[in-house]
């Protein structure tokens, strides 16, 4: 068996010998997953026997110095890449980076470095590497770096980040070297541009259907006009809450037209024609607006579209995932966001805020939405509100999303790009809309460009836009195997359960989690602890949560904060652990977000190594 399942990384001229010093033998790829059988100190140099999983033993022996530790399982990977962020930034030692963060200069200071950088490379003090402009595809062949060594770091005017080193290669995608020369700019005529709307159909709805259907009529008049038709594609899915016991309602959803390649106008137009709003009034006033956005996301055949837009359009709220009229139990914003982002598809919530919405759940339905557009380019939030839900003023919208994207295509079909200064010189709607188009096409350059022979140097970095500190440039997430993952949902359910039991008293609050802990202790023969008033160390969450560089929700509510909070904090609390847990249940029912890392060790003939990656935000 494997030491305590301990893993290391192959690094480049790397292999595989039959014993210490023996006959070497084959060269695993960079940064394959080893797991450390032995270890030996042959001649003064250490040695570490490793295999392929955790169970298939031993294949060989490799030199400790080409390999490196990776303790948690961490990456980071880079963030969707809009003209509100710039490059991420790599340094040969962290200590330039504590002293950006240090100083109230140090944005200025990180600018300067960035241009010496970029016009004369290794002149810019300990700067070694910076983030190409576009030569990675976040989601076909995403760009991981293993994290070493990581520890939060507070920057500037107190923003928390999260400082890392990571190795700079790995074995998916290779990148530019400094210094290398500037490959030829990628035709644009290849890019496709996929719009799906996603209606609410219920009672008076029906004049912002009707401006929708012109609208997709017109831009198709248009389109044909300039020889646009095979570059930008729609689809139309109606929601709503339909009951069994009402058969007038018809249905949930409905796809009124899939997103397709070179779909005859006709045919299109006549499926658009046909949405009407429903025959009677849905139960509540929320909509199952998830549902519209899940048939959306998973229905519809992304995959001939760079560019992948989704317009909700509802006067109402989402139901609550624990409606009984909710079609897909659990369901929220934070689930579907998980899915949009795993698809590289952003959502644009148009919401009307019509007199009738102002009566009811209009602000907790705009705090839903919000979290929803922040799909995409998470620095530059998608949510449209629409004062008094107008029809004239929701045209309005609608019409400058889909006059950018027509303008957007003729550019494509000119061989051209949508360049920053367009974004920065539009605004409103249009510039949202021009920003996810000139995020995508570094997704597309990436998709059409060489690779580059790859290279190993440890370097340090901050998940954070270093010339400005509040965008993100990377977000950490961690590899969790499914036992992980069922641990960590299991106890953030006992958890949530306490919480919502306790009426809220402090008091029964932690009496009933001393009480889970000591169940789970006692249920891993570890020693039950006694009375505590903080969550860490008691063995209630796994033991990864306290090594990892985040803010822990959980383990940072000692007894005091709990008393100290209202009732509404409280309940937020609670909230957010029932949105983690959804998320949990959805990436367990997702095949496609596991991979295997255990070499096909099998243990009652399940992958024992099968892992996703979870964003470090999404622990609780």
């Amino acid at each position: 068996m494997p030491l305590a399942y301990q893993r290391v990384l192959s690094l480049p001229e790397g292999r595989l010998h039959d014993r210490p010093q023996g006959r070497p033998g084959e060269a695993p790829p960079i940064f394959s997953i080893l797991y450390l059988y032995g270890q030996q100190t042959v001649a003064g140099e250490e040695w570490l026997q490793v295999g392929r999983g955790p169970l298939s033993g031993p294949t060989g022996w490799i030199r400790e110095k080409l390999t490196q530790q990776w303790k948690h399982s961490l990456v980071l990977q880079f963030a969707r890449r809009g003209a509100n962020r710039g490059p991420a930034m790599f340094f040969g030692d962290e200590a330039t980076i504590r002293g950006l963060a240090s100083t109230p200069s140090g944005r200025v200071q990180a600018e300067s470095l960035l241009r010496i950088y970029r016009s004369s490379p290794g002149s810019a003090s300990d700067l070694r590497w910076v983030e190409p402009e576009a030569r990675y595809n976040s989601l076909e062949k995403p760009y991981l770096l293993p994290i070493i060594k990581a520890s939060p770091i507070s920057l500037g005017l107190g923003d928390a980040a999260v400082l890392a080193k990571v190795a700079s290669v790995n074995t998916v995608q290779a990148m530019p070297l400094p210094g290398a020369a500037a490959e030829p700019e990628a035709d644009m005529r290849g890019l496709r541009i996929g719009l799906v709307f996603v209606v609410d159909t219920s009672l008076s709805m029906q004049p912002y259907i009707q401006r929708v259907q012109r609208m997709i009529d017109q831009v198709y008049t248009t389109m044909e006009a300039r020889g646009l038709l095979d570059r930008v594609s729609f689809g139309l899915v109606g929601f709503r809450a339909a009951h069994a016991t009402n058969p007038r309602l018809q249905y949930t959803t409905r796809i009124y037209q899939p997103l397709e390649l070179n779909d005859r106008p006709q045919t299109l137009l006549r499926r658009v024609s046909e949405m009407a709003e429903a025959r009677a009034p849905t139960p509540l006033w929320q909509e199952d607006a998830y549902a519209g956005l899940s048939d959306a996301l998973l229905k519809m055949d992304w995959k001939p579209f760079r560019t992948r837009l989704v317009v909700l359009v509802s006067d109402a709220g989402p139901l609550p995932g624990d409606s009984p009229y909710i079609r897909d139990r659990g369901a929220n914003a934070r689930v579907i966001r998980a899915m949009a982002d795993a698809r590289d598809i952003a959502v644009f919530p148009v919401h009307l805020v019509t007199p009738e919405a102002q009566k009811h759940d209009y602000l907790t339905a705009g705090m839903e939405y919000r979290e929803l557009g922040e799909t995409g380019d998470p620095t530059s939030n998608k949510y449209i509100p629409v004062d008094a839900g107008s029809p004239d003023r929701f045209a309005d919208a609608i019409k400058d999303i889909v006059d950018s994207l027509v303008a957007a295509a003729t550019r494509h079909q000119q061989g051209r790009k949508v360049e920053r200064r367009d974004v920065e010189q539009a605004s409103g709607v249009s510039a949202l809309v021009f920003n996810e188009i000139f995020r995508s096409q570094f997704e597309y350059l990436a998709s059409a460009g060489p690779g580059v022979v790859p290279r190993y140097e440890p370097l340090w970095t901050v998940d954070t836009d270093l010339t400005n500190p509040p965008v993100r440039t990377m977000e950490p997430h961690i590899f969790l195997t499914r036992s992980q993952l069922n641990g960590l949902a299991q106890a953030t359910q006992l958890i949530l359960e306490r919480a919502k039991s306790s009426s809220l008293r402090s008091s029964d609050f932690y009496r009933g989690v001393q009480n889970i802990a000591a169940g789970m202790s006692a249920g891993t023969g570890n020693k039950a602890p006694g009375v505590f008033d903080d969550l860490t160390g008691q063995g209630l969450l796994p033991g990864l949560l306290q090594a990892l560089p985040y803010h822990s929700q959980i383990l940072s509510t000692s007894g005091d904060v709990w008393r100290n909070q209202s009732a509404t904090m409280r309940q937020q609390f609670i909230d957010d652990l029932e949105r983690k847990l959804a998320v949990y249940a959805a990436k367990d029912k997702d095949d496609k977000a596991w991979m295997d890392l255990g070499g096909g060790d099998r243990r009652d003939n399940r992958l024992i190594g099968e892992s996703t990656l979870l964003p470090l935000r999404e622990l609780p």
